[in-house]
């Protein structure tokens, strides 16, 4: 005799394979609903930003090729206007000097106010100008700051040097007999009894004692050189100045 599923165990496989299987954490009713609506929602919504995205390039694309036509001869406009004297190519008015081409569209494609634009055009030509001069102020203080360096370092080097070429009028007056200097700060560590009115610079100094040794020993500081006399001295020595043996190999 046969048994129906109603007659079976409800612990037998027959009822388990029979009964629909509820997995845990799957939506149901209302929130399916729910998620399935806001998807269609987000569908929608791009949809429609992408059809007002090509909408926008058709219309600009139409606008752009309609403004670099020209009007043709056949235009009810063109032919009232060659009716009343205009030649194509040439100014309009009595003398043929007014435009010869149609006025610039400027098409406005936002939701802002007629001067909105212009403001706004304002504002950024100020930003331009003020970024331009402190633009111009920064490379100014970068040049001050370049001088300053350069003249900091012109310094150092004169006084390195005038303090070497005390060192060597010093050996040089003494290895001729003379027990004291020509001019006070000629020797190094020479007091001086009677301060000037005006203080020369490091520089005066240094192209004075220069002038000293080269005119009264034939010695150059920057050759190193005790030369035979004024020509192998104007002949043989680049020149006076640091600046005229930077290009030498002794210095």
């Amino acid at each position: 005799m046969a048994t129906s599923v109603s007659d079976d165990d409800y612990m037998s496989d027959v009822f388990v394979s029979t009964t629909e299987s509820v997995k845990p954490g799957l939506l149901w009713g209302s929130k399916v609903r729910e998620a399935r609506s806001s998807k269609q929602r987000q569908d929608a919504n791009i949809m429609n930003r992408k059809r007002k995205v090509n909408q926008k390039h058709l219309e600009q694309s139409t606008r752009n090729s309609g403004l670099n036509t020209r009007i043709g001869e056949s235009n009810i406009g063109f032919k009232m206007l060659t009716k009343m004297g205009f030649t194509a190519g040439c100014g309009i008015g009595l003398r043929s000097k007014g435009i010869s081409e149609p006025i610039d569209v400027n098409v406005k494609t936002n939701r802002g106010g007629v001067g909105l634009d212009s403001d706004r055009k304002r504002k950024l030509e100020l930003v331009d100008e003020l970024i331009k001069k402190r633009s111009l102020k920064q490379d100014e203080e970068r040049v001050l700051f370049r001088e300053k360096m350069s003249n900091l370092n012109s310094e150092r080097l004169d006084w390195k040097d005038f303090n070497l070429s005390q060192m060597s009028c010093y050996q040089l007056d003494v290895g001729v007999g003379k027990t004291e200097s020509v001019v006070p700060w000629h020797w190094p560590d020479e007091q001086q009894e009677e301060e000037d009115e005006c203080e020369l610079s490091v520089q005066d100094k240094l192209l004075q004692l220069t002038d000293y040794l080269r005119d009264e020993y034939f010695y150059c500081h920057w050759c190193g050189v005790t030369y035979n006399g004024g020509r192998d001295l104007g002949v043989n020595c680049p020149g006076s100045s640091r600046r005229d043996h930077e290009g030498d190999d002794g210095e």
